[in-house]
């Protein structure tokens, strides 16, 4: 009916005037650098230290909001409204120390991702990462912890145990 066409129409007016032209929205390209202070507001911040575990064994403080698949802390940002995720790690050294790591490497004493102590984290270069990771024995990885693997363990029984069979 015509009521429900108007409704309509004024809904239409509403979003478009509550809405940017997308091209008045700053261009960001991925894996550009976003620094990590202005976006962090009082609200954020105080939300992100509400999700800390100081709790923990060890001297650890476990980051309790949402991880990425390796165990890391994700906090969420936005500026302009762009959004973007921070490593919690990376957030809590910029906040400590109140300047921007850039490129640079934290690094964690305690071979914790989830750990966000400002104490257990440093600033470092790859190469100071790959080195306290040989110091540390972590280099033990197989199989399926590989990130570039194909194949699952599974898979692989399973191939090897029907070679004989197939031929």
């Amino acid at each position: 009916d015509n009521n429900s066409m108007g409704l309509a129409k004024m809904e239409i007016m509403r979003q478009k005037s509550h809405t940017r032209p997308r091209a008045s929205y700053p261009a960001k390209r991925y894996g550009e650098l976003v620094e990590i202070l202005p976006v962090m507001t009082p609200k954020r911040i105080a939300r992100f230290l509400s999700r800390i575990d100081r709790t923990a064994a060890l001297g650890c403080h476990p980051f309790t909001g949402s991880t990425n698949q390796q165990g890391y802390g994700l906090v969420q940002g936005s500026d302009n409204y762009l959004g973007f995720s921070f490593l919690a790690h990376r957030v809590m050294w910029a906040l400590d120390h109140q300047i921007e790591p850039g490129s640079a490497v934290i690094r964690h004493s305690c071979d914790n991702p989830s750990c966000i102590n400002p104490d257990h984290l440093s600033l470092g270069t790859q190469a100071d990462n790959v080195r306290d990771r040989e110091a540390r024995k972590r280099r033990d990885v197989r199989g399926e912890q590989i990130g570039t693997a194909k194949l699952t363990v599974a898979q692989v029984r399973e191939i090897k145990s029907s070679v004989g069979r197939s031929l």
